[in-house]
């Protein structure tokens, strides 16, 4: 397999972006009381976890 294979990195992408998620959807899972700060991260996690799956849909669009 080559070192640069587009599905393997894909796939890892997706774990990144999936654990990004579950993160920020932690965050946000309390009572309704989540502090702003807390609520601030959860928008960057979610942000970046979108980048990464933008990553992955231009890598499976080459193919």
């Amino acid at each position: 397999m080559p070192a640069h294979d587009p599905g393997c990195t894909a796939r890892l992408l997706r774990l990144r972006a999936e654990s990004l998620l579950k993160t920020a959807a932690t965050l946000l899972n309390g009572e309704g009381r989540t502090p702003v700060e807390e609520q601030d991260l959860a928008l960057e996690l979610s942000k970046e976890a979108i980048c990464l799956l933008a990553q992955v849909r231009g890598l499976q669009s080459k193919h």
